[in-house]
Order: structure tokens, then sequence, then C-alpha cells
């Protein structure tokens, strides 16, 4: 038995409802009510125009089913007895059909207008129907990196040996700040070598290139700078 009072069910022998305390002998039973016209199908929840004999999507009869609200196509619980959107009752529904809930929003003169039908799986298109938008799951690809390439261990000894003061082998290796330094102490002692400092940083630089050559090819710098080993 549903209370009239709060919509509880209880048990066809109970006396009071268990959810407010109202007594179920003096509430009269509930009248039943008849389905409004279908504006959508029970089964599958399509829109059905009006006055047709089965849904064009899932071929139920009058759109008879249960899974979805005949007025509004709300979605429906398998115990729902009301819909809870709008209030309908619902068809075939097992047991009495309780109140109206306060939050639905139900007019019993209003049926909202069907919604645009889709054709049929495999069947012609019927008159006024509306296609599902393509659909497309397809990630978008992601920033290119071009395969890395291993340095020559050769080639970079010999810079450094040869052109190690200009920093010439860690720009190969990719040591880039490393590299600057070399190259511009290097410069500015050239450009300053009437002096004494200068003249030494600029002799410092060649024999700090000049021994990383010698590590290069000896393996104890086996790696550039991106952590890629030398190629032998």
């Amino acid at each position: 038995m549903i209370c009239n009072r709060c919509g509880k069910a209880n048990d066809e022998s109970a006396r009071f409802c268990v959810g407010c305390g109202a007594s179920l002998e003096a509430q009269a039973p509930t009248p039943p009510v008849a389905p409004p016209a279908a504006a959508y199908c029970g089964r599958c929840g399509q829109g059905m125009a009006p006055g047709v004999a089965a849904c064009a999507s899932c071929g139920s009869p009058g759109g008879e089913g249960t899974a979805f609200c005949r007025r509004c196509g709300h979605v429906l619980t398998p115990d729902a007895q009301r819909c809870p959107s709008c209030g309908t009752p619902v068809a075939g529904a097992a047991g009495p059909v309780g109140p109206i809930p306060a939050s639905a929003s139900y007019a019993a003169d209003s049926v909202p207008p069907p919604a645009p039908q889709t054709p049929p799986p495999g069947g012609n298109p019927t008159p006024g129907a509306v296609p599902p938008p393509p659909y497309y799951n397809v990630p978008s690809p992601g920033p290119y990196y071009p395969p890395a390439v291993p340095k020559n261990r050769v080639a970079a000894g010999l810079l450094g040996i040869f052109l190690g003061g200009l920093g010439i082998h860690n720009f190969y290796l990719g040591y880039t700040q490393k590299a600057i330094i070399q190259l511009v102490v290097s410069i500015v002692g050239t450009l300053l070598s009437v002096l004494v400092l200068p003249a030494l940083a600029v002799a410092a630089m060649g024999i700090w290139g000049f021994v990383e050559g010698i590590m290069i090819l000896t393996g104890h710098i086996a790696v550039d700078g991106r952590g890629i080993p030398l190629q032998q």
C-alpha cells in the first residue's frame, strides 16, 4: 500500500505508514490513473508521433514499456510507479500508484511534442527523421619529435683537440652552455691578448678543449648533451 501523504510503500497488512506515521486505514485507495497518450516509447525512449501503432525504432506495439516515461522520455528505475520528472503513472508498474511527488513538474493537459525520430537500424528512413551525427573517436596527434641521431665519437674528439678552445666540440655534442663559455672567453681573450691575463685565459680554453677531446676519444665522455651514447 502506498501512503497518500508521503508516497512511501508499505506492506498490505500495515496500519500505519512507516515513513510519516499516518493511518493507512483512514486513507482511501488511490484510483488507477490511465497513462497518457504515448509521446515517447517506453522501451527505447525514442519520440513517437501521435497515432502510430508501433515504435519506429524498436517496434514496441504502441510504445509500451517501463524503461522510459511515455510522457517526457525520462529514464525510469525498475521499481518506479510514477515518473520522477513529470509524475506520470508508469503503465504496467507493479502495485498501486502513489501520489505525485512534490518535486515533479506535472501538468495533466501538457504533453511534450515527440522528439525527432531516427531511422531504425537496417530499415528505411522514416519521413522527417533526423540522421544521427557522425561520431569520430580519433585522438589528436601529439607533437612530432624527430628520431635521435647519435653523434660521432671520433668527430667530436678531433673537434675538441683542434678547435677545443672555441667550444666547437661542445656545440656539436649539445653542451651549449659550456661551449658558449669557451667561445666567449677565447674571443675576448684574443681581442685583449696584449694583456697577460686574457692571454692565459685563451690558453686555458685551448687546454680545456684539448683535454675534453682526449676524454671523448678514450670514452670518458660517452654521451652527448641529450644523454644519447656516442657512436663509435
